[in-house]
């Protein structure tokens, strides 16, 4: 009887650890492959996104579309992984009026938060820019404060030096 207790004892354990030790392997690659983390540097996407947050970025198999927020590799003119908003993608044209402002994609008046005043709006891109295919045009949602596709230092983003879309968020504390 006391024999029978310890085996149903140990093999309780090594279960647990045994499904402990594969959650570990699937939670490592699911941290390796799919799903990354980013910290956010600087103001850019506020409001949406405060500096300092922490965002995580599904990176399999995935194609930017406009609206979406993106995770940029180091190779964009600032030297380090940018979160920024795609507003364009390939085939699209987008514009933005040296009076009013107003951000227009294919002719249609762009709707989304944003932060934003003339200082700093135009960047020293000429518009409008036509974005080919294979690139997006990204902006940070608070305008005056963002480096984005609206410099030629940036410029256009190659969809292969997309780390992945923004699908949640840790705020800083």
């Amino acid at each position: 009887m006391e024999k029978s207790k310890k085996n149903t004892a140990a093999s309780v354990i090594y279960e647990w650890l045994d499904s402990f030790v594969f959650a570990l392997i699937v939670v490592m690659i699911i941290f390796s492959f799919v799903l990354k983390s980013y910290v956010v540097d600087g103001v850019s996407m506020y409001p949406t996104l405060d500096d300092g947050s922490r965002v995580f970025a599904y990176s399999l198999f995935y194609t930017p579309k406009s609206g979406d927020i993106i995770v940029v590799d180091e190779n964009n003119g600032y030297g380090a992984p940018l979160v920024k908003r795609v507003v364009a993608t390939g085939g699209q044209t987008i514009d933005i009026d040296k009076e009013t402002f107003e951000i227009y994609v294919d002719g249609e008046l762009l709707s989304a938060p944003v932060a934003a005043s003339a200082d700093n709006l135009l960047g020293d891109t000429v518009f409008p820019v036509s974005v080919p295919e294979g690139f997006v045009f990204v902006m940070g949602d608070n305008r005056d404060e963002s480096f984005d596709s609206r410099f030629a230092k940036m410029g256009l983003i190659d969809e292969r030096s997309v780390l992945g879309k923004e699908i949640f968020e840790i705020k800083k504390r």
